[in-house]
Order: C-alpha cells, then structure tokens, then sequence
C-alpha cells in the first residue's frame, strides 16, 4: 500500500512539471514525497520502505547533459493549472470555539468539540497531555491513533469532535486540539470526572466507640473520596462542639484534654456536590465524676419539686437527704428523663429547709445543696404538742372515759345493790357489811398486786370500783 501511494504521488509530480521540469528539482520533489508518503502511511523512521532503486534513478539527470528530445529549445511552454482556492486559502487558521472544562459523571460520555475558520486542506489532531507533560496523540484527521472503542472522531470541513464514552478515571486530564498550520495552533479542553464523595473515620474500632478517661486527648481525622475532592467537616449529633460552634471545616478534630463536655457522638461529613453527602460517625465515651445542676419549681398542681439533673459516666446513683431531719414521709422521689426529682405535695412552711442532692460513681462523689426559703406559696402549719403536751392530753382523754363509763353503769350497780340487799334481807344477813368487806379485800389486792407504786388515790378508786363491779355481778349472775 505505501509503495502504491508512493508510485501515484511520483505520477502526479511528472504531470504537474512535465518534461521542462529541472532534473535538479524534481529530485528535491521525491524526497518530499517519499517523507509526505510516509507521514500519510503512518510510517516511522525505523521502518525500512523496499523500492526498486533502478525504476527510480533520477541521478543521470542533470543541467548539462539532459536533453530535450522532442522539444524545439525556442518552444515556449503554456503552464495551464487549475487549483481550488480553499486549498490554498491566503487567510490563517483560527478557532471559533472556545476552551472548555467539561465536568462529567464516572461512567458517561463527554464531546470536545474544537471549531476552526479558514482550515482549507489543513487537518485537526488531538492529543491527551500525560502527567510529564509529554503528549500522547488520539487522532490525525478521521484517523484514529489510539485502538480504545470507547473513543471515536467525527470530522467536517471546519470541525472536530472527539467523543470519549463510558469515561473511567484515567480519562481525567488535558485535551489538546491542534491545527497543522505553521506555526501549529493549539486549543486546550479539560475533562473532569465525577464521583460520589466518600468519607471514613480513621484508625477507629469497628465498634465505633472510643472510650477515654478525663485528661486524655482526643485526635480524630477524616478521610475523603471522591471526584472532585470533597469538601470535609466536623460536627456533633444534637449538640454543639465542645467550643459552642456548629461545625469545624477541617478533616481533623483535636482536643488536647476532655471532659465530660467533649462526650457525644461526632460526625464527618463530606460533600462534593456530586449526588448525596457522605457521612461516618464515632461515639466517643468519657469516664468522669458526676456533674450536678440544681434547681426548685412549683408545678401547676400546686407541688413543689426539688430538681437535680446529673451528669457522669460511668452510671450515676442518686440520693436525697434534709439538713435538719428525715424526709416527710409524704415526698415522693422520682426519676424522669434522666432528671431526679424531689416532690413535696401540698407544701407547706414546715417543709422550710436545706436539701442535699448527692451523686456517686466509679470516678467520684459530688453534692449539692438547695435551701427551701419561706415563701408565700407555702402554707401555714399548726406546730406539734411537745411530749409533756401529749401526755397530758392523753391522761384527760382517759379521765373523760372512765366518767363516761361510771355514768353508764352507775344505774346498773345500783339496781345490781339493791337486789342483792332484797336477797341478803331474806337470808337474815347484813348487805351492807358484806359489801364493804368486800371492797376493802379489792382495794387491798389492787394497791399490791396491781398498783404497788404509782397508783394515784383516784386512780386507784376508780379501778377498785370496776373490779368490785365485776365480781358483784360475777355473783349476782351466780
């Protein structure tokens, strides 16, 4: 095939000079054509091109010797040459498109597209600039260099469009549209590949939990993926970071020391505008002594509730006290949303006091303490009989009794006596001298069997009375 092209470009330069040409210059003519030849063919300078050196032997033409057989040296040659003039325009090339940056998702198709007024016969390369700068040619006209069918060239009189499918990483980079005139005009295209950005938490446990002490440092860092880069940044799930922001437009998070303010759950997130943001989370754990907030209310009801909200890790007990005495026994201790709570009912003046809230765990003990001052929403309280008061009390009320009970049976007696008296008439004997022997023999064993000490003499009639009672109608049932 290359020497075909070579032969028909020789025949061509034969008719275009004809016999007058110079032998001189049609040498310099087939050298330039063996070089247009080999351009056209894709040659190489290694490659060996076998021609018969005898068909083409042009050294025996020369300016003295070469003669004219046929021709009268007076005869005046008529040059009549027709050329079109789009392939010899006069104007120079220039783009009428312009440079682009195409930004396209992984695994579509991107077009370059390069314009070109006043081409002529001119033809539009492209070539793909490799990272060292070096350029590795794609196409030469509709002639593709490159054996990849995910990459094809359309071509017009005065454009050129190089189509890249199904677009891999490696298509990523610098694209060069070039004109071959002299000197050669170049447009530069970039082709930027899109892809989800991705972010990972390094050097974390598969858990996704780190547990620290108080004092520790905290060294977190995140890592992204993705085309283009994305942009990272820290946050802190239903909080704000330790230091009161929002969020830290970094990819890492340091805290030289932490405390129980630097516990929760921390966020990366990355973002390269490309489909949905990436994110990836660690709960970070901080052992540390319990912290208290202490507070009183009065809720709508009426109660008044004693309000500590504690703090800690690892789990914190709670408990309650009063300064001055126990807790009434009417105050209920409750637990709600994490908050311990003290609940008073009804609260009055006598629940006036100083209240202690104290936590505890592995890591320390803490209090704090809440004084209950007298207010207006506190009601008053009759204040409680003292012990002498409350004997007192209790020896009146057991006075009112035994007259209540000698009043009742004050009747019965005397109709109880008096039968008794009817019974003794008819036997001939005293009643009343029996009667009195008798309450002198219960007198007697009530001072010394029952109140040998401290019966009072009211006391003690009283309760010689009921036993006499009792045997007397012990013996009038008898």
């Amino acid at each position: 095939t290359k020497l075909i092209l070579l032969d028909s470009l020789l025949q061509e330069i034969c008719k275009v000079g004809g016999t007058r040409f110079e032998a001189n210059y049609r040498k310099k003519m087939l050298r330039l054509a063996v070089i247009c030849t080999m351009l056209l063919a894709g040659c190489t300078g290694n490659e060996d091109i076998d021609y018969d050196e005898d068909y083409y032997a042009y050294d025996d033409y020369n300016e003295t010797s070469y003669k004219y057989n046929d021709l009268d040296e007076d005869y005046e040659y008529q040059y009549n040459f027709e050329y079109d003039e789009n392939d010899y325009n006069s104007e120079n090339p220039e783009f009428i498109s312009e440079e682009t940056e195409v930004l396209v998702d992984r695994g579509n198709t991107a077009r370059l597209v390069c314009r070109v007024n006043n081409l002529g016969g001119m033809l539009i390369s492209w070539k793909k600039m490799s990272a060292d700068s070096s350029p590795v040619y794609i196409s030469m006209g509709e002639t593709l260099m490159l054996h990849d069918r995910r990459i094809s060239v359309s071509v017009t009189e005065s454009s050129s469009t190089l189509t890249l499918a199904l677009l891999e990483e490696k298509d990523t980079g610098v694209y060069q549209c070039e004109v071959s005139s002299k000197p050669p005009l170049v447009q530069q295209h970039r082709v930027e590949i899109r892809s989800p950005a991705r972010v990972e938490i390094l050097d974390i446990p598969e858990s996704k939990e780190l547990l620290l002490t108080e004092g520790d440092s905290l060294n977190l860092e995140c890592q992204g993926f993705g085309d283009p880069d994305p942009k990272i940044y820290w946050s802190r799930a239903s909080s704000l970071l330790p230091d009161g922001s929002g969020r830290l437009d970094s990819s890492r998070l340091e805290y030289r020391s932490v405390g129980g303010k630097h516990a929760g759950t921390y966020v990366c997130t990355g973002d390269n505008g490309f489909g949905q943001p990436s994110r990836d989370a660690v709960h970070v754990l901080v052992k540390y002594a319990p912290e208290i907030l202490l507070h009183d209310e009065f809720t709508e009801s009426g109660e008044l509730e004693l309000v500590c909200v504690v703090k800690g890790y690892p789990e914190v007990s709670v408990s309650w006290s009063r300064g001055d005495r126990d807790l009434d026994s009417r105050v209920k201790n409750l637990e709600v949303n994490g908050k311990h709570i003290l609940s008073i009912p009804s609260p009055n003046k006598n629940d006036i006091g100083i209240y202690t809230c104290t936590a505890e765990n592995s890591q320390g003990m803490v209090h704090a303490v809440l004084e209950i001052q007298d207010s207006e929403k506190l009601s008053e309280v009759e204040l409680a009989p003292t012990e002498e008061e409350e004997v007192l009390a209790e020896t009146t009320q057991t006075k009112v009794e035994a007259e209540e009970v000698e009043e009742e049976t004050s009747e019965e007696v005397t109709d109880a006596v008096e039968e008794t008296i009817t019974e003794n008439q008819a036997d001939n004997t005293d009643p009343v001298s029996e009667i009195q022997e008798e309450l002198a023999e219960v007198e007697s064993f009530i001072q010394k069997e029952v109140f040998p000490n401290s019966a009072t003499s009211s006391n003690l009639t009283f309760y010689t009375f009921i036993f006499y009672l009792y045997f007397l109608l012990k013996r009038i049932r008898f």
